[in-house]
C-alpha cells in the first residue's frame, strides 16, 4: 500500500512483533517529531485510536482500517476474552501453521486465504511473542476509545461488519474489491483514500 502513497511523503511502518506493542508504539511515537498523520489496521489501528489523545500536539490526523473501538459490556468482553484465551492456548502449543489454518478459517479472513504471500510471512512469527501479544492486547481488556478530530474510518465494502461499526463515525469510506484486509486486496484504493484525507487536512 505504501508504494502508491506520493513518492514525496516520508512513511514509516512500526513493526509491532513485540511483547507490548502498545508501549513499544507510544515511546516511539512521542519521540518524533511532527506535525503526522497516524494509521492502523486491525490491532495496529486499536493501538494507533488509544495513543491519538497523547500524541495531540504532533498528530494531524488518525486513519482507522478494520479496528475496534471497543465492547460496550462485560459481558461482551467476558465472552471476547474466553474466545482470545483459546487462541492463546493454540499458540502457546507451538504450532504457528495450526494456529493460523485456524484463524484464517474465520469468515471475517475470507478475502485472506488466497494471499500466499501474507501467510509465509506471518509464518515466521514466534507463536510465543503472539500469544503475549494477544493476552497484552485483547480486545476485552481494551477500553472504549473516543473519536479524535480528524480521523477518517476505512473497511472493505465486503466487510459488513465493520460496514455497520463505522455507520456513525463522522468520516467513513468504504474500499470496493475489498474485504477486512483492504490494504490487502486492494491498496491501490487504501492509498488514494488516505492521499485525500491528508491533502484536506494540510
Amino acid at each position: 500500500m505504501v508504494a502508491h502513497l506520493p513518492c514525496e511523503w516520508q512513511c514509516e511502518a512500526l513493526d509491532l512483533n513485540v511483547v507490548d506493542p502498545f508501549v513499544y508504539a507510544k515511546e516511539h511515537l512521542e519521540n518524533l517529531e511532527g506535525p503526522f498523520f497516524l494509521m492502523g489496521y486491525s490491532m495496529g489501528g486499536r493501538i494507533a485510536w488509544r495513543l491519538a489523545p497523547y500524541l495531540y500536539r504532533s498528530l494531524q490526523g488518525l486513519i482507522i482500517l478494520g479496528a475496534h473501538p471497543g465492547l460496550a459490556t462485560k459481558e461482551e468482553k467476558n465472552e471476547r476474552w474466553e474466545s482470545d484465551k483459546q487462541w492463546i492456548d493454540l499458540l502457546e502449543k507451538g504450532d504457528m501453521e495450526v494456529f493460523l489454518r485456524a484463524w484464517l478459517a474465520q469468515p471475517i479472513f475470507a478475502s485472506m486465504r488466497n494471499k500466499e504471500d501474507v501467510i509465509a510471512k506471518r509464518m515466521k512469527r514466534d507463536p510465543q511473542t503472539l500469544a503475549s501479544i494477544m493476552r497484552r492486547t485483547s480486545l476485552a481488556l481494551q477500553p472504549r476509545l473516543e473519536n479524535f478530530s480528524p480521523s477518517l474510518f476505512l473497511h472493505g465494502e465486503e466487510d459488513l461488519k465493520y460496514a455497520n461499526i463505522y455507520s456513525e463515525m463522522p468520516c467513513v469510506e468504504s474500499i470496493v474489491k475489498a474485504g477486512h484486509a483492504a490494504h490487502l486486496d486492494n491498496p491501490r484504493a487504501v492509498a488514494d483514500a488516505i492521499r485525500r484525507f491528508v491533502e484536506t487536512k494540510t
